[in-house]
């Protein structure tokens, strides 16, 4: 082999791979396109968060709705007062008892008042007890409570009828969802 076939040879061995240009190109396409897709992951996973929390305090809302339901369908002898905003019935079996669901804003810490639904009732022993039935992400504007058919022996049975409005979420994360819920309750135990 001749001197010039030889350097020829040295020169194309000296040219296989990348210049340092061309891999500080290629890392900083691979960074931008990296840093762009770890920022979308990470706002699907706060959204996907905040989701899943908006959902807990629904799921929070709705026990507690489906909870007065219940009671109100085994309860008797329904009085709405204040507005219509408290409701008193007496509870299934315990019939010496009263129990009250009431509607209340409130200034918990906070500038604004908060509403929510107490539920209110007597402990042997303790007295009277107020118990929030909503969370504190919960926040109720407006409550009213509906009772149809009082007169005993017709052929209706009492009814009662709560409209429920507000909002829920977290003040912090800026996530509301604003919510406007009617539900109904038939007496199951017979008006005759």
């Amino acid at each position: 082999m001749s001197k010039s076939q030889n350097s020829q040879l040295d020169r194309k061995c000296y040219q296989k791979g990348f210049t340092l240009v061309e891999m500080m190109v290629a890392v900083s396409l691979f960074a931008v396109v990296m840093l762009v897709s770890v920022g979308s992951l990470l706002a699907l996973i706060d959204a996907s968060r905040r989701a899943q929390n908006i959902q807990s305090v629904m799921n929070n809302l709705n026990i507690a709705l489906d909870g007065m339901v219940r009671a109100l369908r085994m309860g008797n002898n329904y009085v709405v007062s204040n507005n219509n905003h408290e409701l008193s019935f007496t509870p299934f079996g315990k019939p010496t008892e009263t129990w009250r669901y009431k509607f209340e804003e409130t200034t918990t810490g906070s500038e604004e008042p908060i509403g929510r639904i107490y539920k209110i009732y007597n402990v042997q022993g303790v007295g009277l007890v107020n118990v929030p039935l909503t969370a504190k992400e919960v926040d109720i504007d407006y409550v009213q409570f509906y009772k149809t058919s009082d007169t005993q022996g017709d052929t209706r049975q009492p009814r009662v009828v709560m409209i429920v409005r507000g909002k829920a979420g977290f003040k912090k994360q800026k996530t509301t969802t604003k919510f406007d819920i009617q539900a109904s309750a038939t007496q199951r135990l017979l008006d005759i």
